[in-house]
């Protein structure tokens, strides 16, 4: 599932409960950080179902290569971060520890990273676009 698309101007807007917004730089290996220049956007403008939950995996969809085929396990459930449109969320059919945390292993592995690289499309000068179906297609060894 892809994260939450919003307009710059989004972010001028100021509520009572604000949600944080991660972006591909947000992903590392096999971790992700919450950084100093995170962006925010109100949370009336987040669907429920972009909310951040334990077990699922977040990707960067467009982002340098030197990112592309990163991959982060969510460790408990956030009401208050999504990732933005350019991060792809993956959603275990099973809610289970053990199945994500070998998801992870197997996502996080060389080998898927490079076929990340290998299918990803150049789009202007720095960045590269994963898209939802070529990710949905990878081979995940198991």
């Amino acid at each position: 599932m892809s994260g939450l698309a919003y307009k710059k101007d989004a972010l001028a807007i100021k509520a009572d409960k604000m949600v944080r917004v991660l972006r591909g730089g947000n992903i590392g290996e096999e971790q992700f950080y919450f950084k100093g220049d995170d962006v925010f956007v109100s949370s009336e403008l987040v669907k429920p179902e972009l909310y951040l939950r334990k077990n699922y995996m977040i990707t960067p969809a467009v982002s340098s290569l030197d990112h592309i085929g990163k991959i982060a396990l969510i460790d408990k459930d956030y009401s208050d971060t999504v990732v933005g449109g350019f991060v792809l969320m993956l959603i275990p059919h099973f809610n289970d520890d053990v199945v994500s945390e070998y998801l992870l292993y197997a996502f996080a592995a060389k080998h898927h990273r490079d076929n990340c690289r290998n299918i990803t499309h150049k789009s202007g000068q720095a960045f590269y676009n994963l898209s939802r179906e070529q990710m949905m297609n990878l081979p995940v060894k198991i």
